[in-house]
């Protein structure tokens, strides 16, 4: 079984069900359906304590409600909260792996006792964990409290998907046009550095021009693969793709 731990390193829970405020450890017996007994310990974190062997929590919520930091985005936008899954099952391997769980912001609850604002968020279900919801405290636009396991964890916008569909579409003649405004944009008139490159190439011995034409005949052939290649695969190049060629 994957168990979950937080920044301090306890142990903390599969987040399978809610805490058990009074009690430190609940241990759980599952009964395969083939009436073998097989039991897996679920360890629950509580309010009240904040490590297994009973130690008071090595960091506590001492935030004023004025410091909490304020979410500006919408009930149902996507966050993602950074846990470390520790697989400590019979025969497991230990190893650790920190993972950023995806959630959705349920917006505000109320106020603890001291007055700071408890927001709720709901974590996906994965794995073995089922989606489950949690109380938190906004304590920066990076860290968050997470009120039943006592435990700072970083958080952060959910990235959006990569939509190739949106990216900037480019042709060749978008190329010339935007390499002449970047000309421009740093004070150079627009056909000037080919105007240049003309008249430079014309002064060159005739052996000079046939060896640069045949290099620059070259270079056209592989570049004009390389986008044939891109158009076949993708139906239309994006900019990057053009200038990776």
């Amino acid at each position: 079984m994957a168990h979950k731990r937080d920044r301090d390193g306890s142990l903390t829970a599969d987040r399978t069900k809610k805490n058990d405020e009074n009690t430190l450890a609940v241990l759980e017996s599952n009964t395969a359906e083939s009436g073998n007994d097989s039991h897996s310990a679920k360890r629950h974190r509580t309010c009240s304590e904040n490590s297994l062997n009973g130690t008071e929590p090595e960091e506590k919520l001492n935030i004023a409600p004025a410091d909490t930091w304020k979410p500006v985005f919408a009930v149902g936008t996507r966050l993602q909260v950074q846990w470390e899954i520790v697989d400590d099952a019979e025969g497991g391997t230990g190893e650790v792996s920190a993972r950023w769980w995806g959630c959705e912001f349920f917006g505000l609850k109320g106020q603890d006792p001291a007055g700071r604002d408890i927001h709720v968020i709901r974590y996906d279900a994965h794995g073995e964990f089922e989606e489950t919801d949690s109380e938190i405290v906004f304590l920066s636009d990076s860290d968050l409290w997470d009120v039943a396991y006592e435990s700072r964890l970083h958080w952060r916008r959910e990235p959006p998907e990569w939509n190739p569909n949106q990216e900037e579409k480019l042709t060749m003649i978008d190329v010339i046009a935007n390499q002449e405004k970047e000309e421009t944009r740093n004070g150079v008139p627009a056909g000037l550095l080919h105007s240049l490159a003309l008249n430079a190439f014309s002064k060159m011995p005739h052996e000079k021009q046939m060896a640069m034409a045949a290099r620059y005949r070259d270079f056209s052939n592989a570049f004009k693969e390389g986008l044939a290649e891109l158009k076949a695969s993708r139906c239309i190049a994006s900019k990057l793709q053009v200038l990776m060629i």
